[in-house]
């Protein structure tokens, strides 16, 4: 008899090792890869708010330019043909649509409550 609890005890500390280390390695890789997914879609994110502006500001420069280049023939109210790249800025704004903002989740602080508003961080109301 003891030797199987002299064989049982040897045998405990490498299983408890091995399933130890499989734990770890199994929870690492779920944090890991809740991290690489945050970040992925923040740079989706900051891409599409790049194209955004980049778009915003060459539309407002070709506004602008249209509005000094303006005959003064036409008077003010009167469509004229514009040379706006509208396609572009749309295409921008969808971007937007397409990342997936509400699958990121802001830190919470000890200031901050699920509703959004402020709480007193020991607890207090």
């Amino acid at each position: 008899m003891t030797d199987m609890t002299s064989l049982l005890a040897l045998l405990a500390a490498p299983v408890v090792a091995v399933l130890t280390t499989l734990i770890g390695v199994f929870v690492g890789s779920i944090v890991s890869r809740r991290a690489q997914d945050r970040h992925c879609i923040r740079e989706q994110q900051a891409a599409a708010c790049v194209r955004v502006l980049r778009e915003s500001s060459s539309v407002l420069v070709d506004l602008s330019d249209m509005d000094r280049n303006r005959p003064d023939g036409i008077p003010q109210g009167v469509l004229a043909p514009t040379t706006v790249d509208w396609r572009s800025w749309g295409e921008a704004l969808g971007s937007v649509n397409l990342v997936p903002a509400g699958t990121l989740q802001q830190p919470r602080t000890p200031l901050t409550s699920r509703s959004g508003g402020f709480t007193l961080p020991f607890g207090g109301a």
